[in-house]
C-alpha cells in the first residue's frame, strides 16, 4: 500500500503520524510524508506590516516549522517502524493542490490529511472524486468543524479538536474569552 501523510506541524497533524505508527504494515508498503510551505508572497503577504529584513527571518521561521513537522513525523513512525521505506519532502505552494498532485504522483492509495487548511480547501472531496482513498473530513465538514461555535459543540459531544480561543464583545462592551484545549 501507498499512503500520503500530510502534516504541518499542527496537534491534528502530529495524531495523523500517531495513527499511521500504530497501524500494522506490509513489507512493501510505502509512505510519503509531505509538508506544505506557504510560497514566499503568501508568507510576505500577510496584513502586518512586515520590515524588509524581517521578511527573511519570516519566510524562515516558516520553513522550519514546516521541515520539523515532516522530522518528527518520520522520527514517530520510524519508532514504530524502521524498516518502513519513508519518503519526507518539503514542497512550496497550496497545500490542497500539492497534496493531490503528490498523491497522483506516487500513486496513493490513501491520504491522510493531518492539517486543516487544506481540509477547509477540499482536497479530500477532490482526492475522493479522483478515487483515492482519504482519511479526512469532506470541505464541508472541514469548514463545520473549523467554525469556533461548531469547535465548542463537537467538543462538548467528546470529539477531539485543535485547541482554539475566542472573543466576543457583549452589547454592554465586555469582552468575554473562551478557551479550549481539547
Amino acid at each position: 500500500m501507498r499512503i500520503l501523510l500530510a502534516v504541518d506541524g499542527s496537534a491534528p497533524a502530529d495524531r495523523a503520524a500517531d495513527l499511521l505508527a500504530s497501524l500494522p504494515w506490509a513489507e512493501d508498503d510505502l509512505l510519503r510524508i509531505v509538508s506544505v510551505a506557504p510560497t514566499r508572497g503568501e508568507v510576505l503577504g500577510v496584513p502586518w506590516g512586515i520590515l524588509p529584513g524581517d521578511a527573511e527571518e519570516l519566510e524562515t521561521a516558516v520553513l522550519r516549522v514546516h521541515q520539523d513537522a515532516v522530522e518528527r513525523a518520520e522520527r514517530e513512525i520510524r519508532s514504530a517502524r524502521a524498516d518502513l521505506p519513508i519518503e519526507s519532502i518539503l514542497v512550496r505552494g497550496r497545500a490542497a493542490s500539492v497534496i493531490v498532485d503528490q498523491a497522483g504522483e506516487m500513486g496513493a492509495d490513501l491520504v491522510v490529511v493531518g492539517p486543516e487548511a487544506p481540509l477547509v480547501a477540499g482536497v479530500s472531496d477532490q482526492l475522493r472524486r479522483g478515487g483515492i482513498a482519504v482519511f479526512g473530513p469532506s470541505a464541508a465538514a472541514a469548514r463545520i468543524r473549523s467554525m469556533t461555535p461548531g469547535r465548542r459543540t463537537i467538543s462538548w459531544i467528546g470529539v477531539n479538536v485543535a485547541e482554539y480561543s475566542s472573543a466576543m464583545r457583549n452589547r454592554s462592551g465586555s469582552v468575554s474569552i473562551a478557551a479550549c484545549s481539547c
